[in-house]
């Protein structure tokens, strides 16, 4: 895959192992909250300072976790 050739949406949708490799079923949000997670502290904060909010709120969205929502609902009311 070519970040270069097609927009950041366009790659973020392109179905799990269209891009020759071998991966496992899990999707975008998940792979980026796990790498987010295993940074160094340092790094994880430059990188989501700049991943748009969108991206963010559908990461977390994604899940199907109710306590995960109950944090968002939380987080939204401030």
């Amino acid at each position: 895959m070519v970040l270069k050739r097609r927009s950041l949406e366009e790659a973020l949708e392109m179905p799990a192992g269209d891009n020759g490799v071998e991966t496992k079923a899990e999707g975008w949000q998940d792979c980026l909250v796990k790498a987010l997670v295993e940074m160094p502290p340092e790094l994880s904060e430059k990188v989501l300072s700049a991943l748009p909010k969108d991206v963010l709120m559908s990461a977390l969205q994604s899940r199907d976790d109710p306590y995960l929502k109950l944090a968002l609902l939380l987080l939204a009311r401030r």
